[in-house]
């Protein structure tokens, strides 16, 4: 499970959860997993601060999250 922090030394922009540079960059290349990623409640309000549920969902998709987490209830792509 990725997380919402950020760690601006990977990536500057986004939080790990939805941070190609850290699941696709990082996760899978460099350590390489090859199980589920699954994002951690996209309706926190790290998430909801600073993005939309349509754009959230997006770009943790493109980042690699094969699962996304509303409330607790997992939506599986």
């Amino acid at each position: 499970m990725v997380s919402h922090l950020q760690n601006t030394a990977i990536d500057d922009k986004y939080p790990a959860s939805l941070s190609k540079a850290t699941i696709d960059g990082i996760l899978r290349k460099q350590l390489r997993y090859s199980k589920l990623v699954i994002s951690d409640d996209l309706e926190m309000k790290a998430i909801t601060d600073n993005y939309g549920a349509e754009e959230a969902a997006v770009l943790a998709v493109e980042a690699g999250c094969d699962c996304l987490i509303y409330k607790g209830i997992p939506a599986f792509q």
